[in-house]
Parts: C-alpha cells; structure tokens; sequence
C-alpha cells in the first residue's frame, strides 16, 4: 500500500513536465545514476560500478543538456561523502586515495561533456540558456512551478518525503537522503525539474523510511501501510526485475510508432 501510495505521488509530481521529448532521457540517466551512488554509499556496490558512469554521460551529452543536472549530482554526493568523511560520520570515503580517486573520476565524468561535434559550444549553450532571462518568458518548462496553476500538484510528494527525513533525525543523514531536497528547490524555480526531483525523491525514499521513527510507531500500533520487513542492506539486482517495466516501454513505443490509439482497442474489447 505504502509502495502504491509512492507511486501516485511520484507521478502527480512528474505530471507537470512528463513529455515524450528528449527531457525524458535526462528523467532516465538521473534515476540510474542517483540509484547506483545511493547503492555505492550504502555499500551494496563497489566503486568499479560506477565506471559505467562515463559511456552514459557521453550518450547523455549528445541527447540532452539535462547531463549538467546528472554531474551537479555527482559532484554534491562526492562532495558531501567528503564532508561526512571530515566530519567523522558515515561516508563511503574511508581514506584520502579513495578521496583523490572518487575526485579523479568527477573529472573525468566532467570532461565527457566535450565529446560532442560542438566542443564547448554546446555546454555554452546550455549555460546560456539557464541564465536567459528571456526563455523563461516564453517557454513554460523554463517558468517557476509556483507561477502554474498546476503547481501544487508538486508539494504533496515534496511534503512527504521532508516529513520523512524528518523523522530518521537524530540519525546523521545519508548525503543520498539530502539530493532530492536540492532537487526540490530547484523544481520550484523550473518546471522542467519536477519529474527529476519526484524520481530522485521516490528512489531515496526507499533508503529513508526504513530509518523513520514516526513510521516504525505506526507500524508497531498494526498500520498496514508502514508494516515492513526487516531491511536488507545488500540485494542484489535482478534483471527480472524490470522485465515488466521494460516490456510496458517497449509496448508503449510500438504503439506511438504505428500510431495505434490505446482507446479504440479498448473499445473494441
């Protein structure tokens, strides 16, 4: 139920900005990248999985200028894992040569931007579009959520998962756990983030609420919806796993290819 709950909460949010465009390749790369850094801090991979990290940010230069959304969050997980480290907590950095490696390796991810037939015209472009005053003038994905009428739809999920991390306090947070809150932020100044922030938020919601303290009470008082079982630290992937999603995409692009309309078969069923 809480699994359902997630879910539709996850697809309200992304609802502002879910189009069949380009954007949607940046919604794709971002979830599998947040994913396996969040199984890398908890320790469920080894660094030599994120080395898949770099063929995927060249294909991602060359589909979408979402890819700077994709490095900012490399950069902010690394960022804060070296923090935690400096700070005597939790961190997935347990010496200086892992510190200068995981540094080393945003470089190189970084660099992959310039494998385009532009160089660095292309990442100039994309900077000046996020700091045009004009575009989001006429191009709403580039307008504020708030200034939508739609835009509330974004807060019930954002509220959600606050609340959530609230609730793992006084445990030190996991630098995985603190991304959709940037996420957040920056999906109030832009519509075209709400689907990366819902995505983010509901990936990281599956680390968080085994640690919600509010959400073991309610369990404890017989709620169906917060009951859980114990939590599992290394599950590995299973490619069956996403046989289902993975036919239901390649179901939906046969049909926009041969421009089958979904409501008439239905009404001839």
């Amino acid at each position: 139920m809480l699994v359902t709950v997630i879910i539709a909460l996850t697809l309200a949010a992304s609802g502002i900005n879910l189009l069949v465009r380009p954007h949607v390749v940046s919604i794709l790369f971002i979830a599998l990248i947040f994913s396996r850094l969040s199984d890398f801090e908890a320790g469920r991979i080894k660094f030599c999985s994120l080395l898949w990290f770099i063929p995927i940010f060249i294909i991602w230069t060359n589909i979408h200028g979402g890819v700077l959304g994709g490095l900012a969050t490399l950069a902010l997980m690394i960022s804060g894992w070296t923090l935690a480290r400096i700070l005597k907590q939790d961190s997935p950095i347990q010496n200086y040569r892992q510190a200068v490696m995981l540094w080393g390796f945003l470089i190189i991810c970084i660099s992959t931007v310039l494998i385009n037939p532009y160089g660095f015209g292309l990442p100039k472009t994309w900077f000046s579009i996020m700091n045009s005053q004009v575009v989001p003038e006429i191009i709403q994905e580039h307008t504020n959520v708030l200034k939508g009428k739609d835009g509330w739809i974004l807060f019930p999920l954002g509220v959600f998962f606050i609340f959530s991390l609230m609730g793992t306090f006084p445990k030190w947070p996991r630098t995985s756990w603190l991304i959709p809150l940037v996420w957040f932020a920056l999906a109030l100044s832009r519509v075209r983030h709400a689907p990366l922030f819902a995505i983010l938020a509901a990936l990281s919601l599956a680390d968080v609420l085994p640690y919600v303290r509010w959400a073991k009470w309610l369990a404890c008082k017989g709620s169906k919806m917060f009951s859980r079982t114990p939590v599992r630290e290394n599950v590995n992937f299973a490619f069956k796993h996403a046989l289902f999603p993975f036919l239901l995409v390649v179901i939906t692009i046969i049909f926009q290819i041969s421009s089958i309309n979904a409501r008439s078969l239905a009404k001839v069923g």
